[in-house]
């Protein structure tokens, strides 16, 4: 019973929060919803298609399948990604984010990517950002979606989206392209040395 009141709840509260978000991101839907209330059972619905609470769907082959990722790759693992489906209306394997952890020459390279986008890219006293950021640096390890190309567009900004970007192309290119990545962003983007719980404090004090 416990389980079944916890699951209730977290998808109930990611579906209000959801369509709280979606909303305020197209106001002309929330005059339409403001002016016609009977449509809200459908916004409802929009929502849960657009954005569902439930992301990863598991599921076992009836036969064996090879699948492999846009650099030729096998996949080791796969799961569908409802929301990433729903969203662009297509799978689109150029857009998901989930080959990259296979693009390493070795863990060794993953950790030094890592570490740059901890230490000189997610700066916390930009707290949504620096959240975005950190998703994506566990995108890096995971096989499944732990953050979308969409959210990191909507909530990086430009400088470091564009970073990103160029490590996702250089991820899907080469080993030599990510040694190459490292480098560069070492050179233009300093090491964060103030962070965001220490400002807080020189701020009070």
């Amino acid at each position: 019973m416990l389980f079944l009141l916890l699951a209730a709840l977290e998808t109930t509260s990611h579906v209000l929060s959801s369509a709280v978000r979606l909303l305020l991101q197209h106001p002309h839907q929330i005059d339409l919803v403001r002016r016609h209330p009977e449509l809200i059972p459908d916004a409802v619905e929009e929502v849960l298609r657009y954005d569902p609470p439930i992301h990863m769907i598991s599921r076992v082959a009836a036969k064996d399948t090879e699948l492999r990722t846009p650099n030729g790759m096998l996949y080791a693992d796969l799961r569908a990604n409802s929301g990433d489906v729903n969203e662009r209306g297509c799978y689109c394997p150029d857009v998901t984010l989930t080959d990259l952890n296979n693009g390493f020459r070795d863990d060794e390279q993953r950790r030094r990517v890592q570490r740059v986008i901890h230490d000189r890219l997610a700066d916390d006293r930009d707290p949504q950002e620096c959240r975005f950021l950190m998703r994506f640096w566990w995108q890096l390890v995971m096989s499944y979606q732990e953050v979308s190309m969409d959210e990191l567009s909507l909530n990086v900004g430009t400088p470091k989206l564009d970073v990103i970007e160029a490590l996702i192309s250089a991820i899907r290119s080469s080993h030599a392209d990510i040694d190459a990545w490292i480098t560069t962003t070492q050179k233009v983007f300093p090491v964060i040395k103030d962070r965001g719980f220490s400002a807080a404090q020189d701020n009070e004090s």
